[in-house]
C-alpha cells in the first residue's frame, strides 16, 4: 500500500533523498514529503491540488505540509491548490536544494547528509513550523478567502486539517 512505502521510506535507517523534476503535485508531492531530504531541478513544480477536485490530500500532506513550509503557506497551498516553482520549495522550506543534474546532485546531497552526519528528518514528528500558531491566523484566513470559496467545502475542510497540525499532536 501507498502508506506501507511512505512508512518505509521514513523509518528507513539509511537516509532517503527524493529527487524532484518536472511536478510534484497530490500523491507525488505526499510520497516525496516522506523522505528525509528533498531535493529539486530548478524547472520543479510542487502543489497539492486535489482541492480544485473538491477533495483532500489522502496520503498525509494535510499534516506534513504545515509541518514542513509553515501554516501560512500550507493555507495558501492547499486552499487554492496551485503549485509552486523550486525557487519559493526552497525559500518555505519544502525543499532542501535546487540542483542542476538531478541525479548527481542528489547522490552528491545524500554524502553530504552522510558525511555531516545529520539526523534522518521526519517531516511527521516536526513541530517548530506549527508550534504557537495564534489561533486567530485561521479565522483571518477564512475571512480572506470567504468570498471566493463560498460554496465549496473542501478549502473549510483543508483548513481544519492544518488547524488540526497546528493543534495537536
Amino acid at each position: 500500500s501507498l502508506q506501507a512505502a511512505q512508512d518505509a521510506m521514513e523509518n528507513c535507517p539509511k537516509p532517503v533523498v527524493a529527487a524532484v523534476h518536472g511536478t510534484a503535485l497530490g500523491g507525488g508531492l505526499e510520497v516525496a514529503m516522506c523522505a528525509h531530504y528533498r531535493v529539486a531541478d530548478a524547472r520543479a513544480r510542487f502543489g497539492l491540488p486535489e482541492v480544485k477536485l473538491g477533495l483532500l490530500p489522502g496520503a498525509g500532506g494535510t499534516q506534513r505540509l504545515p509541518r514542513v513550509t509553515g501554516v501560512p503557506k500550507a493555507l495558501e497551498m492547499m486552499t487554492s491548490g496551485e503549485p509552486i516553482g523550486a525557487d519559493e520549495a526552497l525559500e518555505c522550506g519544502l525543499i532542501d536544494e535546487i540542483v542542476t543534474d538531478l541525479r548527481g546532485g542528489a547522490v552528491a546531497f545524500a554524502r553530504r547528509v552522510v558525511a555531516e552526519g545529520r539526523p534522518l528528518l521526519k517531516i511527521r514528528d516536526r513541530s517548530d513550523k506549527v508550534a504557537g500558531v495564534d489561533p486567530s491566523v485561521f479565522a483571518q484566513f477564512r475571512a480572506s478567502i470567504a468570498r471566493k470559496t463560498r460554496g465549496f467545502l473542501a478549502p473549510e475542510y483543508n483548513i481544519r486539517c492544518i488547524e488540526a497540525a497546528a493543534t495537536k499532536p
